[in-house]
């Protein structure tokens, strides 16, 4: 829903036509997967968070592009779903994660896209705990931490946040 890359300059390198308008060679257009992944005509409940629309087998192929296509397709897109993977599995498989009542996510363009805030309420998972590690961020009383934005940091096989 949220791609990192949320606008994507390119050039034209011949003259060519995009929806009935002439673009001539050298022409600067903004593409963006933001507004392509939220399509109404492709998507049904298009700002649904649903990942198995791109899984249907009616879905095109380059419909869900968070890393871009072709020549100039982002070189980190088999390190960044490697690293989302892994960091995802060790965090859940310690802590459950629930948003805060009442929280909207909504996206801050940056370098990136990013959520503006996602408050959430991380609990210890109880049968989780791994021997040794100390989990100095959980309250002992509610064993829940409230972080105001999620930065979740590995750090040794524990998990510390920031």
């Amino acid at each position: 829903m949220y791609p990192p890359a949320w606008a994507i300059p390119r050039i034209c390198v011949r003259e060519t036509s995009l929806a009935g308008r002439t673009l001539p060679a050298g022409s600067m257009l903004v593409f963006t997967p933001y507004v392509l992944h939220r399509r109404p005509d492709m998507y049904p409940e298009p700002h649904r968070f649903d990942p198995g629309r791109w899984l249907a087998p009616a879905a095109h192929r380059a419909a869900f592009l968070p890393f871009g296509a072709g020549a100039t397709k982002c070189i980190g897109e088999e390190f960044g779903l490697a690293e989302a993977t892994l960091v995802l599995a060790s965090i859940t498989a310690r802590w459950n994660l629930s948003p805060e009542a009442g929280t909207r996510v909504s996206p801050a363009a940056r370098a990136v896209l990013v959520p503006r805030a996602f408050p959430v309420r991380l609990s210890i998972r109880t049968s989780a705990s791994p021997e040794g590690c100390s989990i100095d961020a959980v309250d002992a009383t509610s064993r829940c931490y409230k972080v105001a934005t999620v930065r979740l940091l590995l750090v040794g096989g524990c998990h510390g946040f920031s």
